[in-house]
């Protein structure tokens, strides 16, 4: 867990043990890879518990998720209600013709305590999501990639670098911008 900087839950420690359970070597230096197993986990299991027939996929999820958390850190703010998360999900799902019930996918992430409400709004419990959804977020739009890579807002947000290197280990232009950067300080 240290490693990994996820907070110490009971849910967050037996996710993880089932992580492990089947990889017992598996060590956990990519915490994008261990997130993404971990999101796998919930999703498989919100699958199995279902009676839904068109349960959300967690790459699309992912897909989606990235999207909200852009407007999110645009906007400056990190409060959402229910109506706002499903309407604007919904929405870009239309216009981008991805097949996600948003409602469901809400429910997921507050069942899983991924985001956690405080009267009629909510937000993401822990920051590290907020960032792991923005690196896919710029893994899959280069007009988001640049926005957070020029005018050193990454300096802002390191964690999104740490996680959108670890999505495919092949982002070697932010070494690129990073070496760049450093000199013209």
């Amino acid at each position: 867990l240290e490693n990994l900087n996820l907070h110490r839950s009971p849910i967050n420690c037996l996710t993880l043990l089932t992580v492990y359970e089947r990889q017992i070597d598996y060590s956990p230096v990519n915490r994008t890879e261990m997130l993404e197993k971990f999101l796998f986990l919930i999703f498989v299991a919100y699958k199995k518990r279902s009676d839904y027939s068109n349960y959300p996929d967690m790459k699309d999820s992912l897909y989606v998720l990235g999207m909200f958390c852009e407007n999110l850190i645009r906007e400056k703010n990190d409060w959402f209600s229910k109506v706002d998360f499903i309407v604007s999900c919904s929405n870009y799902c239309k216009e981008k013709l991805i097949d996600v019930d948003c409602a469901r996918l809400f429910d997921i992430l507050e069942f899983e305590s991924i985001i956690i409400a405080r009267e009629s709004w909510y937000r993401f419990r822990y920051v590290h999501w907020i960032y792991f959804f923005l690196a896919h977020r710029m893994h899959h739009d280069e007009i988001f990639e640049e926005y957070i890579l020029s005018e050193h807002r990454y300096v802002n947000f390191p964690e999104i670098i740490e996680f959108y290197s670890g999505i495919d280990r092949r982002r070697s232009e932010l070494i690129d911008i990073l070496i760049r950067d450093l000199g013209n300080v």
